[in-house]
């Protein structure tokens, strides 16, 4: 009887030690970044060109949200565009973006086909 109530206020004093430990183990800290001092965005966007796009995507929001993506561009950042289908194209390669740059951005970005004939997996 002894030993049961030893071995349950041994697993009591543990539970009490792990909740009280676990409450000290993080703190977040909520920093103000400055997005100018930050380190350069190397992105690439992959868009889909395959055939499949004509009923999954008829009204091309795939371009939509690309062009949304590269609003959040900076300049500094580096963008590179990437069409598949059953073969890889490189639109534009890894190269700076300049806000200058944004309306051929834009037209890259429509240069997206949806003429592909399937989706190779393994390009």
């Amino acid at each position: 009887m002894l030993i049961r109530h030893l071995v349950n206020l041994f697993f009591k004093v543990a539970l009490v030690s792990l909740l009280f430990a676990s409450s000290f183990s993080a703190f977040a800290e909520n920093e103000d970044l400055d997005p100018s001092t930050g380190d350069a965005l190397d992105a690439v966007l992959v868009l889909d060109a395959s055939g499949s796009m004509r009923t999954s995507d008829p009204k091309r929001l795939r371009d939509e949200g690309a062009k949304l993506f590269v609003q959040f561009l900076k300049p500094g950042d580096r963008l590179g565009i990437i069409e598949f289908s059953n073969a890889a194209k490189v639109l534009r390669p890894l190269s700076e973006f300049s806000r200058d740059s944004n309306q051929k951005l834009n037209e890259e970005v429509s240069k997206a086909g949806n003429s592909g004939q399937y989706t190779d997996l393994l390009v």
